[in-house]
């Protein structure tokens, strides 16, 4: 009997002790991350028209600007004494357009779908607010 006392003790010894240690760790899994994605680069659409109108005591001098892959054209008018073209380049955002000699300006930048800029013939400046109006994609 003592033989199987003995058995029964160890079997029991066995079983606690097996219990009682820690469960294998679990296996590191690596997960695959996806690469960051870039943040959108802001600028004009490869093609757009805005249109826009500054209130003067005189008559109110439109604006209407068309953008076209990098380029950009202007004409301005007030029905009365201002009539000009203006034209130049696109940078993202950005857009700045004058007449053939520097003398007549538009700068400005794009904020959301309205151009938002200063318009500058000779000595005076005007603020200009542009509303997209065509949009050629």
């Amino acid at each position: 009997m003592s033989i199987m006392a003995v058995a029964v003790v160890g079997t029991g010894l066995w079983l606690v002790n097996t219990a009682a240690e820690p469960a294998p760790a679990p296996a590191v899994v690596s997960v695959p991350t996806a690469a960051p994605v870039p943040a959108a680069v802001p600028g004009f659409p490869s093609a757009a028209g805005y249109s826009g109108e500054i209130i003067t005591p005189k008559a109110p001098i439109v604006v209407d600007l068309t953008v076209t892959r990098g380029t950009a054209r202007a004409y301005v008018c007030d029905g009365y004494e201002i009539e000009t073209w203006l034209s130049g380049t696109v940078t993202g955002d950005a857009v700045t357009l004058s007449n053939a000699d520097g003398s007549e300006r538009l700068t400005a930048r794009l904020e959301n779908t309205t151009v938002v800029g200063t318009l500058s013939l000779g000595q005076r400046s005007w603020e200009l607010r542009a509303e997209q109006v065509t949009d050629g994609q």
